[in-house]
């Protein structure tokens, strides 16, 4: 169960229209042989106003529109939804006197690979789990509210069983049997909102000074590089501001360890959590990125503590940095903002660097200098 789905699942529990259409909607697979064409009819699943976006093709004069591909929707307006996760406490419990654990690994399809997906066959009970990544999906409009709470349940110390042997191919069914090697394959989409989930800056803290020094280096070197912008995967590419901040927001936050949690709010009370400034450099030489975690100021009267960044060089198209980038702000957490853990996910051409403020007039500007000398672009 994902957080993402709670509105949706909330509405299969309590609301009758909702239940209804997903009914008659499984009830058209159900009917028809495997493998034989249909034609789908479906409807919304909430009743009232709502909005959707997608890509087709007009017809009829304007008058019929051929929805290809659904992108996006709004959600049904009502009272806050509350997500409820279990979290077994074992640690009063009896050793070894809990229900066997099973292990479930939970593998994610690299973007060009290819997966065998048998839709005439379940999947074991006991199977590795395949995440596929879809097209973000966009919710338009007003979020409705969702709360996260745990429930805590007491329980014994569980022993560790066996993994699920490796799949030879994967189904999206309900898991049934075993000894089939059919792997579970789950179809995942991350939430992206009409507006960019982006943190309006002030016009100082560090993220200002990072921008600043940036464009100071663009100005003084006009013969090599071209255009500075920043970047979210909503927003794209822009100069404009405000700057444009993609917020790392995590699955399952609950569950991650708790010097994780605490470091990936600037202030929990306030739910206010960090981001991640995305700065494309356009040089003579091909594209260039800087990455910058945001972090914590210090007290009034003392510096803040030294921070961390990325620059990198980047050949590819559009839609593979956009999968870059979701994947780093999906893994950056686990690891704190150190870039120098993420080693593998970087391309050839790359450098980590901490940060100082030795810089007198314009704050950051010799330490970029010196990475981009360190990736062969002398700059001044």
């Amino acid at each position: 169960m994902r957080f993402f789905d709670a509105v949706f699942l909330a509405h299969i529990l309590y609301d009758p229209h909702t239940a209804s259409v997903v009914k008659r909607v499984n009830s058209q697979f159900m009917s028809q042989a495997p493998g034989k064409p249909m034609l789908l009819k479906c409807e919304p699943w909430f009743e009232g106003h709502g909005e959707i976006l997608g890509r087709g093709k007009w017809l009829n004069g304007g008058k019929t529109f051929l929805c290809l591909d659904l992108i996006g929707t709004s959600m049904p307006k009502g009272p806050e939804v509350e997500f409820q996760k279990l979290k077994f406490d074992s640690s009063e419990g009896l050793d070894g006197l809990g229900r066997i654990v099973l292990p479930r690994p939970i593998k994610s399809a690299a973007l060009e690979e290819f997966l065998q997906e048998r839709s005439t066959i379940e999947p074991d009970r006991h199977a590795e789990i395949y995440e596929a990544k879809a097209a973000p999906f966009k919710v338009l409009g007003e979020k409705r509210p969702v709360k996260k709470s745990k429930s805590v349940v007491k329980a014994n110390k569980s022993p560790l069983g066996p993994a699920p042997p490796e799949a030879d191919g994967v189904s999206a069914g309900t898991g049934t049997g075993s000894g089939k090697n059919v792997g579970k394959l789950e179809t995942v989409s991350d939430a992206e909102h009409e507006t960019a989930p982006d943190v309006a800056l002030e016009t100082q803290g560090f993220f200002m000074d990072i921008w600043n020094a940036l464009k100071s280096i663009a100005a003084d070197n006009p013969e090599k590089i071209l255009r500075v912008d920043w970047y979210t995967p909503v927003a794209r590419f822009s100069s404009k501001p405000p700057l444009g901040v993609v917020e790392l927001v995590v699955e399952n936050e609950e569950e991650l360890p708790s010097d994780v949690r605490s470091w990936l709010y600037l202030d929990r009370s306030a739910g206010l959590r960090r981001g991640i400034l995305i700065v494309r450099i356009k040089t003579t030489k091909g594209n260039f990125f800087c990455f910058e975690i945001q972090r914590k100021d210090g007290k009034e009267g003392q510096i803040p503590p030294g921070s961390a960044g990325l620059l990198m060089t980047f050949s590819r198209n559009e839609e593979a940095f956009k999968h870059f980038v979701n994947e780093l702000c999906r893994r950056i957490p686990g690891y704190r903002g150190v870039f120098s853990k993420l080693k593998k996910l970087y391309p050839e051409e790359y450098v980590t660097f901490n940060h100082g403020k030795h810089d007198k007039e314009i704050l950051y500007r010799n330490i970029l200098i010196n990475k981009f000398g360190e990736l062969d672009l002398a700059l001044v």
